[in-house]
C-alpha cells in the first residue's frame, strides 16, 4: 500500500486480447521526473497487453505502478503494484515499468521459486523485455541509449541490436571461462553474472527456443504452461514437459544442456562446393551440445531460403538447394539466433581463393567482435622517457574485449630525439579451462626497444618469452587468485647480454575486510640465484582507518654486486631486467632518479644499504585523512639498519613519498631529492609508458 501527499495520478484502462476483460490502469508519481511519467499509462497499457497475448490474460482487476524511493535498483515488484525508482529517459522509464508489470506474471501469478531457480522468474521475464522492446522498437538498442550515434558508427556498432549486444557480452564471459550454469541457486552466482546469466543469457536463449519453434508454437506453449501453473509453484521439469508434449520434441539440448550446464554451441562450416541443383557444406560441431541452426545463402546482403538443421555431433553433410542464385556466401544463423561462443567459423565464400577470410576492417579504438569482418583496431600512441624523449605512433591490435585465442599487439614509435624507430610488440595465445583446476593460460612472446642511457650504447633490445597460469577459485565468488607465471628475458644492452629466468608466484584475497597478498620471487642467471617472499595484509580498524602492512625476505647468491638485495626501493638503474617503466632509466641524481617502484626493501627514502646474502624488510601506513597516509619501516641486512617515518601523498596516477625522520635523523629539506615518488597509469589500450 503505497501513498504520498504529493501524488500526481494517471488512469487508464486496457481490453485483455482474449477474454476481452477491462482492467483498470494507475500510474502514481512525483514532480521528479513528471515530464517522463507522462506517457507511463500508454507503457502499462502496452505491457499489460502484450504479457497477456504471449502469457495468458491477466487475471486481476487493476495494475498500478508508483513512482517511489523505497524501490531496490531501478523497480521493485509485488503483485498488481510496481514501485520505479529515478529512470532519467523515456525509454529507461518504459523499460523498467514494463519490466516490472510482468513479474506479474513471473512470479506473481506463476509462484516459480526464485533462490532455487531464478531465470524462471527474472530470466523468462527478461525474455518477455527484449520480445516487447524488439516488437515495439525494432532497431532500438536499450544498452546504447546514451551513447551519440557518431560514436556508435566510428566503434562499427550500428549493426548490433539489443539481442545480439548482450549476447556478446555473455559470450565473452563465457569465452574467458567466467561462465556459470542458468539453472543455479542464487546465492551462487557471482555478482557480475547474477545479471549477465539470470536475467540475459535466459533472455537470449528463450529467444533462440522461440525462434526454432516458432513464435505461435512458442506462444500456444507458454499460455498452456500459465493456464496449467497459474497459482501455484511450478519448478523447471514441469515447464519442459509443456514443451515436449506440445511440440512432441525432444528438447534435452535447451532444457538440460542448455539450462543446467556452461557447454558451448559451436557450428563451424569447413568446405563448399557445387553438386548438380545443390550445394555441399560441409559442418563441423566444434561444440558440446548437439542443438539446432539455420543456414541461409546470402547475395548482396540480402538472405535467401533459410533452413534449419537438426543438432548433430560430429561433422555432417549438408545439402542446401542452389535455386539458381549466385549466392556471395553461406552463413550458419545469419540473424544471431544462437548464443554461439564463436561466429568468426560461420561464413563461407561460394568463390575465390581464400572463402574463409573475412575482409579486413581497420577501426579506432576497439568494438564487439564482427562474424563478418577481420578487425584490426588501432590508436594513436604517445610516449616520453629521457633518452628518447617524445615518440609518437600507432598502435595496433587485435583483441579489444577479453576473449580466447590469438592476440597481437604492435607499438612501433618514432623518436624524435634519436631520429630511429623504438616501441614494443606482443604475440600471445590465451586458453580458459583447459583443466579443471587451470582457469587460464596465457603464453607468448614480447619483444622492445628504447634508448635507455645517454652514451653511444644507447638501445636496449629484449626479447622476453612468457607463460602465465591462473589457477581455479574453488568457489566462483571467492575472492581468493592464485597465478603462476615465468619469463625468460634475454636483454641487449650493445656493451652487453644479460639473461634471466623469472618465475613468481602470487596468492591474494580481496575481500573487503584484511585483504591479503603474498607473492614468492625466484630468479636466475649468470652466476645469480635469487629469491624472496613478500606479503601484504591490510587491517581495518574501522570503515575509514586501515593499516597497510608489507613484509620482505629475500635472500641471494652472486658475485655481480648490481643483483645484490637493495633495501631502498628501486629506482632506474636498479632494474637491472628492464621490467618496468622509468622517466629516466639511468638516472643517479636529479628529480628523474627519484621516481621509484615497489621492490625489495621498499624503504621510501634513499639508502646505501645492500645486501649480497639476506635482506628483510616491513612497512606499514595508516591513512590518516581522506588519502593522505602516514607510514613508518625498518629493514636489515644482519648488519646494517634502515629506518623512517613520512607521508604518503597521493596525487592522481602519482604517489609522492616525504620522509620526515629517518635513521640519519630529521629531513633537511634543502634540495630537491627529499622526496620521491612513483607513477602508475594504465587504461586499457592507451597506453603512457614512463
Amino acid at each position: 500500500w503505497f501513498a504520498d501527499k504529493r501524488f500526481n495520478v494517471l488512469s487508464g484502462t486496457i481490453e485483455l486480447p482474449h477474454s476481452k476483460d477491462t482492467v483498470q490502469l494507475w500510474c502514481m508519481f512525483t514532480n521528479n521526473e513528471a515530464n517522463l511519467w507522462k506517457k507511463s499509462i500508454e507503457y502499462m497499457h502496452d505491457a499489460t497487453y502484450h504479457y497477456s497475448l504471449w502469457n495468458g490474460d491477466y487475471p486481476y482487476k487493476q495494475c498500478t505502478a508508483v513512482d517511489g524511493t523505497i524501490s531496490a535498483g531501478g523497480g521493485m515488484e509485488y503483485p498488481s503494484v510496481t514501485v520505479i525508482g529515478e529512470s532519467g529517459t523515456d525509454k529507461a522509464l518504459e523499460v523498467v515499468i514494463m519490466h516490472e508489470v510482468g513479474h506479474n506474471w513471473f512470479y506473481g501469478i506463476l509462484g516459480s521459486n526464485e533462490r532455487l531457480h531464478p531465470w524462471m522468474d527474472e530470466g523468462i521475464n527478461s525474455h518477455n523485455e527484449i520480445r516487447y522492446m524488439k516488437t515495439k522498437y525494432p532497431n532500438y538498442n536499450f544498452i546504447f541509449d546514451m551513447i551519440p550515434s557518431s560514436i556508435i558508427k566510428i566503434l562499427d556498432l550500428e549493426e548490433y541490436d539489443y539481442k545480439q549486444t548482450i549476447t556478446a557480452l555473455n559470450m565473452m564471459i563465457a569465452k574467458t571461462g567466467q561462465d556459470q550454469p542458468i539453472e543455479l541457486h542464487s546465492e551462487k552466482y557471482t555478482y557480475m553474472n547474477y545479471g549477465l546469466i539470470v536475467y540475459m543469457k535466459t533472455a537470449i536463449v528463450f529467444d533462440y527456443l522461440m525462434a526454432y519453434l516458432g513464435e505461435e508454437k512458442y506462444d500456444q506453449c507458454m499460455k498452456i504452461y500459465f493456464e496449467k501453473w497459474k497459482y501455484k509453484h511450478p519448478k523447471p521439469n514441469d515447464l519442459k514437459l509443456i514443451f515436449e508434449e506440445e511440440t512432441k520434441e525432444n528438447l534435452d539440448w535447451f532444457f538440460n544442456d542448455i539450462l543446467q550446464t556452461t557447454k558451448h554451441i559451436d557450428y563451424a562450416i569447413k568446405s563448399i562446393n557445387k553438386d548438380g541443383n545443390d550445394l555441399n557444406i560441409e559442418i563441423k560441431n566444434k561444440g558440446q551440445i548437439n542443438s539446432p541452426f539455420t543456414i541461409s545463402g546470402v547475395k548482396n546482403g540480402k538472405e535467401y531460403n533459410s533452413i534449419w538443421i537438426e543438432g548433430f555431433e560430429g561433422q555432417k553433410s549438408i545439402k542446401y538447394p542452389y535455386n539458381n542464385i549466385e549466392y556471395d556466401y553461406i552463413q550458419i544463423d545469419y540473424k544471431g539466433h544462437i548464443p554461439e561462443i564463436n561466429r568468426n567459423n560461420n561464413l563461407i565464400k561460394t568463390k575465390g581463393l581464400f572463402k574463409k577470410i573475412e575482409p579486413i576492417k581497420l577501426q579506432i579504438l576497439g568494438s564487439i567482435d564482427h562474424p563478418k569482418k577481420t578487425q584490426v583496431f588501432f590508436l594513436p600512441n604517445y610516449s616520453w622517457n629521457y633518452y628518447d624523449k617524445s615518440l609518437f605512433g600507432l598502435k595496433l591490435y587485435n583483441q579489444f574485449l577479453p576473449s580466447d585465442g590469438f592476440f597481437y599487439e604492435i607499438n612501433p614509435l618514432y623518436s624524435f630525439k634519436q631520429k630511429h624507430l623504438a616501441g614494443d610488440m606482443s604475440i600471445h595465445h590465451e586458453i580458459y579451462k583447459p583443466y579443471k583446476f587451470i582457469q587460464k593460460i596465457k603464453s607468448g612472446i614480447s619483444y622492445s626497444k628504447y634508448s635507455f642511457q645517454k652514451d653511444q650504447y644507447n638501445t636496449y633490445k629484449k626479447i622476453e618469452p612468457f607463460i602465465e597460469i591462473e589457477f581455479t577459485k574453488n568457489n566462483p565468488r571467492s575472492k581468493n587468485k592464485s597465478f603462476l607465471k615465468t619469463n625468460f628475458i634475454h636483454i641487449d644492452k650493445g656493451y652487453e647480454t644479460l639473461k634471466f629466468i623469472n618465475t613468481k608466484y602470487t596468492l591474494s584475497n580481496s575481500k573487503i575486510l584484511n585483504p591479503y597478498h603474498i607473492s614468492i620471487n625466484t630468479q636466475f642467471g649468470d652466476n645469480l640465484q635469487k629469491a624472496s617472499l613478500t606479503i601484504k595484509y591490510n587491517y581495518s580498524i574501522n570503515n575509514k582507518s586501515t593499516i597497510s602492512t608489507r613484509t620482505f625476505i629475500g635472500i641471494v647468491n652472486s658475485v655481480n654486486e648490481n643483483y645484490n638485495l637493495t633495501m631502498s626501493a628501486w629506482n632506474g638503474p636498479n632494474d637491472y631486467t628492464f621490467a618496468n617503466q622509468f622517466l629516466g632509466r639511468s638516472e643517479t641524481n636529479g628529480f628523474l632518479s627519484q621516481q621509484i617502484i615497489e621492490n625489495e626493501g621498499f624503504i621510501k627514502h634513499k639508502t646505501d644499504i645492500t645486501s649480497n646474502n639476506i635482506l628483510a624488510s616491513i612497512n606499514a601506513s595508516i591513512n590518516i585523512k581522506n588519502k593522505l597516509k602516514l607510514y613508518g619501516e625498518t629493514g636489515t641486512n644482519g648488519y646494517d639498519f634502515a629506518y623512517g617515518i613520512g607521508l604518503e601523498i597521493p596525487i592522481g596516477p602519482t604517489i609522492i613519498y616525504i620522509p620526515l625522520f629517518t635513521e640519519k635523523g630529521i629531513t633537511k629539506f634543502n634540495n630537491i631529492e627529499f622526496f620521491r615518488y612513483s607513477i602508475k597509469l594504465d587504461i586499457s589500450n592507451i597506453s603512457f609508458n614512463f
